[in-house]
């Protein structure tokens, strides 16, 4: 069976060529070969091709953007910055073929996808985002060559061995029925997208531990729960693309009046292919929507079990500032018992006061100097000047208190 001879450097490319024969229907083969990036604006595609490459290597040089741009009718836009930012986008157009006078089909999307590293602590998790851009023509032969830029290596090897285990025949895929292998492997980026993060909320749901032991990482958990944002609305766009290539896909059914019987079969197969993976995207963004609520869940209830400590040590300090409340009073009692007897031994122990011992039972004598005005005159003031200052710094303190926390 004749091969395609490409090669490649700098870019991948699957090929497909259908083998001359005429008494049995010939199967197509697809192979893997490499094609380098200046040779490939000038390639000649036999068949059907898939052509992986990175946007970086055409975005930096305009002499090859423009030369891939013209070979493959790439219009200027695709290379513009709101496309190739933006977080998904599908569309599709028609060309009109100066040499065969004919309009030839043109698809192209894009999806975003936030891969999320797997089999990692929750604390410890990195990710990367594949910005997958896609873009197909067919020409007048009815060969299709779709340009996928940004993919994972991953994406063009599971390709292609999608397409060897096929049994290709001689009729050949169309534009649509070639975006079916593409999507099932964008499909599987997002159920990798997804079910990294839910191990990621599944590993901390699994180490929780009790309220006397949450110390919860409040930035880890809401960047977890940032992911599941990004993860949610990519999932949401590709639905959208994937539900406009099948309004699109079946708006025209009256192209397909004048199929034979073998396109309808095949056309209509594709059609429930489309609707399969729908079915199946959808199934992720609810699987999706779940880990978004699950995270959420986790973060409530992180900061209630916080909440619930934080009252139980308040409860405890409550508990041990009554004990300490109940000694002060106990204190405080014996103070205010003591005090006056404490209070009347210290006035008469002083130098004022004098008792001398009698010599005779009835020559005992109490006196009192008359000078004991003197004790009053600094006891008095004094007493009311530690009381004034007391209340002029209580008044103070309380009005800078009130300033410092306005």
């Amino acid at each position: 069976m004749p091969t395609i001879q490409i090669v490649e450097q700098g870019a991948h490319v699957l090929f497909a060529r259908q083998a001359q024969g005429e008494d049995a229907p010939a199967e197509l083969e697809w192979r893997s070969s490499e094609l380098s990036a200046t040779n490939l604006a000038h390639l000649d595609v036999p068949g059907n091709c898939f052509i992986f490459a990175s946007s970086n290597v055409y975005m930096q040089s305009e002499h090859l953007r423009h030369d891939l741009s013209r070979h493959f009718q790439i219009p200027d836009w695709f290379w513009g910055g709101r496309y190739l930012s933006s977080n998904g986008s599908f569309g599709s157009d028609e060309v009109y073929d100066n040499d065969t006078q004919a309009y030839t089909p043109q698809i192209w999307s894009q999806y975003l996808v936030k891969q999320l590293e797997q089999n990692t602590g929750y604390k410890h998790h990195g990710y990367v985002w594949y910005s997958i851009k896609i873009f197909a023509f067919q020409n007048a032969s009815g060969k299709t060559s779709v340009l996928c830029l940004d993919t994972p290596d991953r994406f063009r090897l599971r390709l292609l061995e999608s397409l060897k285990s096929r049994g290709w025949r001689s009729d050949d895929p169309d534009i649509y029925q070639l975006h079916t292998f593409l999507l099932d492997q964008i499909i599987n980026l997002y159920d990798e997208s997804v079910w990294a993060l839910r191990d990621l909320v599944r590993n901390l749901e699994r180490g929780r531990t009790g309220i006397r032991h949450v110390e919860p990482d409040f930035p880890v958990l809401h960047d977890i729960a940032r992911h599941a944002i990004h993860v949610s609305e990519t999932l949401d766009v590709a639905i959208e693309n994937m539900s406009s290539m099948l309004r699109q896909y079946t708006s025209f059914p009256e192209d397909r009046s004048f199929q034979s019987a073998e396109e309808k079969t095949k056309s209509r197969r594709t059609t429930q292919c489309f609707n399969f993976q729908m079915q199946t995207l959808k199934g992720l963004k609810a699987r999706s929507a779940s880990n978004q609520a699950r995270m959420q869940n986790e973060i409530t209830l992180a900061f209630n079990l916080v909440t619930q400590r934080d009252s139980q040590v308040a409860l405890s300090i409550s508990g041990a500032m009554r004990s300490d409340s109940t000694a002060m009073k106990t204190v405080a009692i014996l103070t205010l018992t003591f005090l006056p007897a404490t209070f009347v031994s210290a006035i008469f122990s002083t130098s004022f006061f004098d008792f001398s011992p009698p010599a005779q039972p009835k020559t005992a004598t109490w006196t009192v100097s008359n000078k004991f005005w003197i004790y009053w005159a600094f006891a008095a003031p004094l007493t009311v000047a530690t009381v004034v200052s007391w209340f002029v710094w209580q008044r103070w303190y309380i009005r800078k208190s009130a300033q410092m926390h306005a």
